[in-house]
């Protein structure tokens, strides 16, 4: 059994997730999404990376089409 992050959609709210809180500033989890990234690719290789990137553009689209529909 994998890791929760190894299913695309999971990693990516996983790295939005990081994000957020680095957003705010540095904290415990500073420098984190290098070390998930890195181990995402020691895990399922180079091209599931191309899947993350697939889901997080797919995700950031759905956002600014909502945001255009003013839902």
């Amino acid at each position: 059994m994998g890791l929760i992050y190894d299913v695309p959609t999971l990693a990516a709210l996983t790295l939005t997730r990081i994000a957020a809180e680095e957003s705010e500033g540095p904290t415990e989890l500073t420098g984190r999404m290098h070390s998930v990234l890195d181990d995402l690719v020691q895990r399922n290789g180079p091209g599931y990376l191309a899947e993350l990137v697939i889901v997080l553009a797919r995700a950031r689209f759905i956002a600014l089409d909502d945001l255009d529909d003013g839902t």
